[in-house]
């Protein structure tokens, strides 16, 4: 699989089909699994398990979607 080059925060990520896919996804699971928030694979895919994490994470910080924008 290809996976595109982007810089975290270049675009708007967010669950949608297709899923997104990227380095920016990657970076963004990277984040996400050493903070323990994402127990599934860093694949570069905006997939279920990453949308889960990044909601989880803002719960736990009290931020709105808009706080940690990921654009």
């Amino acid at each position: 699989m290809r996976i595109l080059k982007y810089e975290l925060g270049e675009r708007k990520l967010s669950l949608k089909k297709p899923f997104m896919k990227g380095t920016d996804v990657r970076k963004l699971q990277q984040y996400l699994k050493a903070l323990n928030f994402l127990n599934g694979s860093i694949d570069g895919i905006f997939g279920h398990d990453t949308n889960k994490a990044l909601k989880d994470f803002r719960r736990r910080h009290n931020l709105t979607e808009s706080a940690i924008s990921i654009s």
